[in-house]
């Protein structure tokens, strides 16, 4: 099983960059909130995905006359690592 350590090393990158940009600073830390744990129910293989979280809103009539928002939340799980392409089937989240 085809597997990528991307997600470690995109945030050693970053916090290397970021450590560049501000030595004067200390205690750095990075973290990639995009990414995911899941458990896949079938197999009860764990692994970790990058995911996208979006929110939307409209506003659309009352039966009654008026208007009101709606309001959605969601999230769109990758299929594959945005940096290597590796499937996360292959990472054991399919």
């Amino acid at each position: 099983m085809a597997t990528c350590n991307c997600q470690t090393e995109v945030t050693e990158k970053l916090l290397e960059n970021f450590k560049d940009k501000f030595p004067e600073a200390f205690l750095h830390k990075v973290n990639l909130t995009s990414y995911s744990l899941f458990i896949n129910g079938t197999t009860g293989q764990c692994g970790s995905a990058y995911v996208v979280y979006y929110e939307a809103e409209a506003e659309y009539p009352l039966k009654k006359g008026g208007l009101k928002r709606k309001k959605l939340k969601g999230s769109i799980v990758a299929n594959y690592c945005p940096f290597c392409g590796i499937s996360t089937k292959e990472k054991g989240n399919g």
